[in-house]
């Protein structure tokens, strides 16, 4: 059996991620290529604590509340997980002092962030390589890039700083993908849609917030072309029609065939 693709769609908040993963995942399924959408950051776990930080709803009862319960359980879990990486003084050192802040109902910040975002990704790879495995061709809303554009953006952390972290907290995981499909929009637009579409604003997307974030993006793509990493960008400004059949020409010209035909 042929193992499955990665592909990656990120980009702001509001380019249109989640409905482009959507549509691909369709695409390949109508083709016959098994596919799934994976989020980032997911519904459960470390996802759950991170959704819960950044909800303006959350208050200090909540985060103790989850540091003394749930969330503690993850953790102790995850140090287990990673108990033979070289790096794991630094992982358990870090995860204690994350457990501390929740304790007092304070939001983790910084890299304590970028922690958790990766935390979140080692069982995210997990499935994906699962998937992979499997022949299943999986469609990232958000992965690798995401997590430093969004320290850089919301919490000011450099992007290197991030991918140092990364290199320590996910040591000897592979999180390459076949192709990176970026969507571009401004900070202007991203915020726009956001209104129009309903969709709860956080505490950390203002306009100034997104455009730093739009400026860390810039910076991330940079460093994983650097990495061997295939990237291509996309006019997100367009109708959605436009916006997919440039996504399916990176995808087609980043597996150097015609999909349709030679899925392989």
């Amino acid at each position: 059996m042929a193992k499955g693709k990665k592909i990656l769609i990120d980009g702001p908040d509001g380019a249109g991620k989640s409905t482009q993963a959507v549509r691909v995942c369709a695409f390949l399924e109508s083709i016959d290529i098994k596919a799934v959408v994976m989020h980032e950051p997911t519904d459960v776990g470390f996802g759950k604590m991170i959704r819960m930080i950044l909800n303006v709803d959350t208050g200090p009862e909540d985060l103790k509340e989850a540091a003394d319960g749930w969330f503690k359980d993850r953790m102790e879990k995850f140090l287990v997980a990673r108990s033979d990486s070289p790096f794991f003084g630094k992982i358990r050192q870090m995860a204690g002092e994350i457990m501390a802040t929740l304790d007092e109902g304070k939001r983790p910040q910084g890299l304590y962030m970028q922690f958790l975002y990766l935390a979140d990704r080692y069982y995210d790879v997990i499935i994906a390589d699962q998937h992979v495995s499997q022949g299943v061709w999986v469609v990232f809303d958000r992965f690798r890039t995401t997590s430093p554009a969004y320290g850089y953006g919301q919490h000011g952390v450099p992007v290197a700083d991030t991918f140092a972290l990364e290199s320590e907290i996910l040591a000897g995981i592979d999180l390459s993908v076949q192709v990176i499909l970026y969507l571009d929009l401004s900070a202007e637009a991203c915020l726009t849609r956001m209104k129009e579409s309903g969709k709860k604003i956080d505490i950390f997307e203002t306009l100034p917030g997104i455009r730093k974030t739009i400026d860390g993006y810039r910076q991330v793509l940079s460093t994983v072309e650097e990495m061997g990493e295939s990237v291509y960008v996309v006019d997100a400004s367009k109708s959605e029609d436009a916006v997919f059949d440039a996504v399916m020409d990176g995808i087609r010209k980043s597996f150097k065939v015609n999909i349709e035909t030679s899925p392989v």
